[in-house]
Formats: C-alpha cells, sequence, structure tokens
C-alpha cells in the first residue's frame, strides 16, 4: 500500500517532530511504502480562486510550484494521511495552503448528496486519514 503523508507536524515545536515520526513508523511497520511531504517546506503558493483549474485548463492548476508533484504522489497513493497541530480548532496555515490547492482534482459541478451540494471527484482518489495534535494547556 502506498501512503502519503502531508504533514505540518513540525509546526509543533513541542511535539511535532516526535509525533510525526511515530506515525511514519507505524505506517512503516504496517508495510506501507510512505512517501512525506512536509508543507513547511514544500513551496507552495495559496489558491487564488482564479477558476482556470475548473474551466479553462481542466484538472490543471494554472499555478506553477512544488503542487505538480503533490498532485501526481497523490493520484498514486492508495492512502493520503493529513498530519496537523490543531490551531483554533482546525488544522493549520501550512497544511490549509495544500489543501486549498486541491480543486483541480474535483470536476466544477457539484452533485447533491443528502441535500449538501458536493464536487466530484475527477479521479479515484485515495482513502483519507486525519491525524491532528491537539497540546494540553
Amino acid at each position: 500500500m502506498k501512503a502519503l503523508v502531508v504533514t505540518a507536524l513540525r509546526a509543533d515545536a513541542q511535539h511535532g517532530e516526535r509525533t510525526q515520526t511515530a506515525l511514519l513508523d507505524v505506517l512503516s511497520r504496517r508495510g506501507c511504502e510512505v512517501e512525506t511531504i512536509d508543507c513547511l517546506d514544500a513551496d507552495v503558493i495559496p489558491c487564488t480562486g482564479c477558476g482556470n483549474c475548473g474551466m479553462r485548463t481542466p484538472g490543471a492548476c494554472v499555478v506553477k510550484d512544488d503542487m505538480q508533484g503533490i498532485f501526481r504522489a497523490l493520484v498514486a497513493s492508495d492512502l493520503l494521511v493529513l498530519a496537523t497541530p490543531v490551531r483554533f480548532g482546525s488544522y493549520c496555515a501550512q497544511l490549509k495552503k495544500v489543501v486549498d490547492r486541491f480543486q483541480p482534482l474535483m470536476v466544477p459541478l457539484y452533485t447533491v448528496r443528502d441535500d449538501e451540494m458536493h464536487f466530484r471527484g475527477r479521479y479515484d482518489l485515495p482513502a483519507l486519514l486525519g491525524i491532528g495534535l491537539v497540546r494540553e494547556w
């Protein structure tokens, strides 16, 4: 099984590296071939919301940065792990910058499911596992 770990755990200076090491160790022991992308090191420009990936260049973002490699790794994976410190009840800004750029992976048409609007996926995407690191105060 191929696992892609997109992590921002190092943003938590106190527990991040230790948590990331434990996560990667567990995945390896379970037989996963692991690729790690650290959001703190990735050159990712925030999404501008231009909509080109939906209409003008379907499935392709016009911004050229490290996301092209992340897209390739994502669609080749069986499992996507998003690992982040929790900030204000959500994932941290470094991970949000990457997740916001996932838009080209969706078809720009909505479907309605359980009275909610959802994008339809453009590709068969991997299973998702979210890991949130919450510190005690």
